[in-house]
């Protein structure tokens, strides 16, 4: 932090610097020759009051007011209430007490963009692509609810009348079409990296999403495989079948290994999700971030002897992808094409698929996950063009192909157990 703001002063930046904590952090967070401001969804009386306790000369300020929450896979946050943002701003805005609405625009993590946080207890909750927040201004633009009361609540003390809300962008429906070529995914292997033990993704110079560790299990008894610091969606296949998924989210790691007769070909193909933005476990590799564990035949009790295939799954990927008109069951791009005569924002409808990832038009949209909340992907109008556009869909469970839709609004359902 000290670092950061010498570099900010050297730069020529004059401004006054602040950090930016919830009210528990403020000694933890907070560096000399700055002042510190508070982050509250709610209760700005007590949070301002340990604020002033903590920093007496400084000015009061809230760094973030949360109207929302952001969503994780596997989970659904209540929507925040228009009252409850007008109150706590109004309460603010009476005594002119600064505050930032984090966000009032919501927005989207298109791509692999979408981070990760960690829970009470450390667990791994990746953020949807989907990043609503539950703003003012919805994830498409849209003024909703929230953003009437609140340009209400400000417009009484305007100094002169509020302009018009601009009339949102054009919204269309395309209808139902069906994807009809298919590309395997392990029909579509780079050269492999060799190596005697399994590396995380970004040691071979990846960034983001797909990586294959192969090696094989030699003939012997049943035992208990278990890939340590799996970051973050495995799907462990033996002898090309897929034996079993382990979700970091819900702490899996291991699998039951049947016996062997003869030796047995491992894959195990990893999904990187969102990587840890904030607190201790920002170091946040992906792929296999430490060695995968078999107590027999080995004498170490590790799986030595790996190719590792590389799979960003990027444009130039994308590229040599060769179709065919077969469908082809287990991880697979999907391609079908849709018309329109008229651009204008969509949401994608992705129910019905299972997990992966969408382009349209080379434009990498995000993630899906059946699990929900998040159910539609957003694609903005300009991303279309008038006649024939491409979609491609990776499916890394489907046992086949699917259709889309287009939908004039996206659909965010409660989330699928656990």
């Amino acid at each position: 932090m000290a670092f950061l703001r010498d570099t900010l002063v050297e730069a020529g930046f004059d401004v006054p610097l602040f950090t930016c904590d919830g009210p528990g952090a403020f000694r933890r967070g907070s560096v000399a020759k700055t002042f510190p401001v508070a982050n509250f969804p709610e209760g700005p009386e007590e949070n301002l009051k340990e604020l002033r306790a903590f920093s007496p000369d400084s000015p009061l300020a809230c760094g973030e007011f949360y109207p929302g929450w952001f969503d994780h896979w596997g989970e659904r946050n209540a929507p925040v209430s228009a009252e409850r943002s007008v109150r706590v701003l109004g309460w603010m805005h009476e005594r002119k007490i600064s505050f930032s609405i984090y966000m009032f625009h919501g927005g989207t993590s298109f791509g692999y963009s979408a981070g990760a946080n960690t829970g009470p207890n450390d667990e791994y909750q990746p953020t949807t692509s989907s990043y609503d927040y539950g703003s003012p201004l919805t994830e498409a633009g849209w003024p909703n609810e929230k953003f009437t009361a609140l340009r209400e609540l400000f417009g009484k003390n305007a100094a002169a009348p509020l302009p018009p809300v601009p009339a949102p962008l054009p919204v269309i429906a395309i209808p139902r079409f069906t994807l009809t070529a298919s590309a395997a995914l392990f029909d579509h292997l780079p050269k492999p990296v060799r190596d005697v033990q399994p590396r995380s993704m970004e040691a071979y110079g990846q960034d983001y999403g797909l990586i294959l560790y192969r090696s094989k299990l030699q003939a012997g008894p049943g035992a208990k495989l278990t890939i340590r610091e799996l970051h973050d969606y495995g799907h462990v296949y033996l002898d090309g079948k897929r034996h079993a998924v382990l979700d970091r989210r819900l702490g899996q790691n291991a699998t039951e290994i049947p016996v062997r007769k003869e030796d047995t070909a491992l894959d195990i193909l990893v999904e990187a999700m969102g990587r840890v933005n904030y607190g201790p476990f920002i170091l946040d590799r992906k792929g296999i971030t430490a060695h995968v564990a078999f107590p027999v035949p080995y004498p170490a009790g590790i799986v030595m002897g790996w190719q590792i295939y590389n799979l960003p799954c990027d444009a130039a990927y994308l590229r040599k992808l060769k179709f065919g008109s077969k469908p082809r069951p287990g991880p697979a791009f999907h391609r079908g094409y849709f018309s329109v005569k008229e651009t204008g924002d969509t949401f994608l409808d992705l129910r019905g698929w299972q997990k992966g990832l969408v382009w349209v038009n080379g434009r990498h949209l995000g993630r899906f996950w059946h699990i929900g909340p998040q159910q539609t992907l957003y694609l903005p109008g300009c991303w279309l063009k008038k006649g024939r556009n491409e979609v491609i869909v990776l499916d890394l469970e489907s046992t086949g192909r699917g259709t889309l839709a287009g939908l004039k609004a996206p659909v965010h359902e409660a989330a699928a157990a656990k």
